[in-house]
């Protein structure tokens, strides 16, 4: 089950769940922490899926892991903006519009200081309805086709994540086997090594 992390992973692992428990007040420091454990795969030396890691280590759901790590990005857009969202719901509120159209909405909003996730809806809504009805549906059916696809591709990597772990678990019940062979298993050991290398290369 369980997949051997190198001393940099683990000390990189340790790191960023100090973030994650540090940032629990701090959405985008989170959501950084858990994007970095998930595509590094960090999580693989006690959990088979970044989803029972979260729930386990952190009791996140998994739709509020995607919220955090969607976040990020959409803090990301708004720079380089001095001010930036200071919760996630701030952040969600501005998830449904383009890039152009969420700096502009964020920038008015964050005009009479940090601006409360109502008042962002508010303008987000105003900024669309002071479009022409061709270009709202445009901006709409944009953002639309864009969320369809970041989570087209989110479960085609979750599916990728998911074949790469139960292959590392594989592997490690075969070195297990091949190690009680003893010497005989020597070759077998190396071709473990390197397709482990290779499935590295490809996580």
């Amino acid at each position: 089950m369980a997949s051997e992390l190198t001393v940099a992973e683990r000390s990189r692992l340790h790191e960023l769940e100090a973030q994650v428990h540090r940032g629990l007040t701090s959405f985008l420091e989170v959501g950084r922490a858990l994007q970095e454990i998930r595509d590094g795969r960090l999580y693989r030396a006690t959990h088979t899926t970044f989803a029972a890691y979260c729930a386990d280590r952190w009791d996140f759901s998994r739709q509020h892991v995607n919220r955090l790590i969607r976040s990020v990005g959409i803090v990301n857009s708004l720079e380089p903006i001095g001010s930036r969202p200071e919760n996630e719901a701030q952040a969600r509120v501005l998830a449904g519009v383009a890039p152009e159209v969420r700096r502009e909405v964020w920038r008015a909003a964050s005009a009479d200081g940090l601006p409360t996730a109502a008042r962002l809806a508010e303008l987000t809504a105003r900024a669309l309805e002071s479009l022409p009805p061709a270009e709202q549906r445009e901006v709409v059916e944009r953002e639309q086709n864009r969320l369809h696809h970041e989570a087209r591709e989110e479960r085609e990597r979750d599916a990728r994540r998911l074949r790469l772990d139960a292959a590392h678990a594989l592997l490690d019940r075969l070195r297990k086997v091949l190690a009680g062979l003893g010497d005989e298993a020597a070759r077998g050991l190396d071709l473990l090594g390197r397709l482990e290398g290779w499935l590295a290369g490809l996580g």
